[in-house]
């Protein structure tokens, strides 16, 4: 905010991304993790989509949204460890795709069932990804804190837990998939590997 002009000020763009960048600091001092990434809800339970830009965040969630899914976010997701491994909260933080997820404050909350990486193909499939592959990916998926070399440590034990904590698999699948056909891959992966 210090380097903004005082007239930019009430352009709300810039403020929710300060509220980002202190929000993903605070979160990472809990052991938790905000990804850039789109998180959809299916039968109480959050599957969190990270994803380069143009990777498919928002046409997924339009497609979950069609679907009836509730939608966490098109953009940034939250993450944090529990008891029973981690809960995916609702944040305030939208991509292209816009709000329209009614909850109060982030007070809502879902366990999270698996970490999808998502990329652009022209089949649909799933495959596993190796413990170290998944590590690179979510650090290069948690804006502000990854590019802060003081916040190395805490990042990689975060990212460590959550990986040893929830199955991570990867998502190739083109504009033309739709999200019943995704889901089924999905969840048939992400049952396979927790077995």
């Amino acid at each position: 905010l210090g380097v903004v002009k005082k007239h930019d000020l009430a352009n709300l763009g810039i403020v929710e991304n300060f509220l980002r960048i202190i929000i993903s600091y605070y979160i990472l001092r809990q052991g938790g993790l905000i990804l850039h990434s789109a998180g959809l809800v299916f039968d109480g339970r959050a599957y969190i989509f990270p994803g380069r830009s143009n990777a498919g965040k928002t046409t997924l969630t339009r497609k979950a949204y069609k679907h009836g899914a509730r939608i966490l976010s098109d953009d940034i997701n939250l993450l944090l460890p529990d008891k029973d491994g981690f809960q995916a909260h609702a944040v305030p933080f939208t991509g292209e795709f816009g709000r329209t997820l009614d909850h109060n404050g982030g007070q809502e909350t879902y366990p999270a069932a698996g970490i999808i990486l998502l990329e652009q193909g022209e089949a649909l499939l799933t495959e596993t990804v190796s413990r170290s592959d998944a590590v690179a990916a979510l650090i290069a998926g948690c804006p502000f804190v990854n590019t802060d070399a003081e916040e190395s440590d805490a990042l990689f034990d975060a990212v460590i837990n959550l990986t040893a904590g929830l199955p991570v698999i990867r998502l190739i699948s083109s504009r033309n998939d739709d999200i019943e056909n995704i889901m089924a891959v999905v969840t048939k992966q992400l049952q396979a590997i927790t077995r």
